[in-house]
């Protein structure tokens, strides 16, 4: 079970962002909500997934690779998928999200409103399992519970994902 809410940044509070080893802060003139996601069943303190300025930048590196089939694994709360969809270099989506109530409940507004004419095919289950049964251009994976020291991660599906030409995994910079 999720539950979502907008947390307000006030107005001059400063957020900060990471680019890899760049490291910065942003400060807005008024008041932003950001979307916040959290999962009710988990014992983790903080939210499960967010809509943050640094959220944002992490994500477009992987992006911008997106071409031909791809593969996004996690949903969140849809972002990537969004900018993925709206890339003429894309093909077709393949989504691998382990909570079919995520998917749900927030894939049906994605396609209706930022993505009626991209083709999603949808897989629910195990990211690790799944990704090596798969063939694609690119897989974009974005599963992990932290930012940064993902490449452990990230090398379980490089070694695994013999179908995926190119794989890119949130919070790394191997690839």
């Amino acid at each position: 079970l999720f539950f979502y809410k907008h947390k307000m940044l006030p107005r001059g509070e400063k957020l900060a962002t990471y680019q890899g080893k760049r490291q910065g802060t942003v400060v807005f003139d008024g008041p932003v909500p950001i979307p916040v996601l959290f999962e009710v069943r988990t014992a983790r303190n903080g939210p499960w997934m967010s809509l943050t300025p640094m959220e944002l930048l992490t994500l477009r590196a992987g992006t911008k690779l997106a071409k031909g089939t791809v593969v996004i694994a996690g949903l969140g709360l849809g972002h990537q998928l969004i900018d993925v969809c709206a890339r003429k270099q894309v093909k077709k989506i393949i989504l691998v999200e382990h909570s079919p109530e995520l998917v749900n409940w927030l894939l049906p507004v994605i396609i209706e409103r930022y993505a009626p004419s991209c083709e999603i095919e949808v897989l629910i289950g195990d990211a690790y399992e799944i990704l090596p049964t798969l063939t694609a251009d690119v897989a974009l994976i974005d599963i992990f519970p932290d930012y940064g020291n993902n490449a452990h991660n990230c090398r379980r599906f490089l070694e695994s994902s013999f179908g995926i030409k190119k794989v890119w995994c949130w919070g790394t910079a191997a690839v």
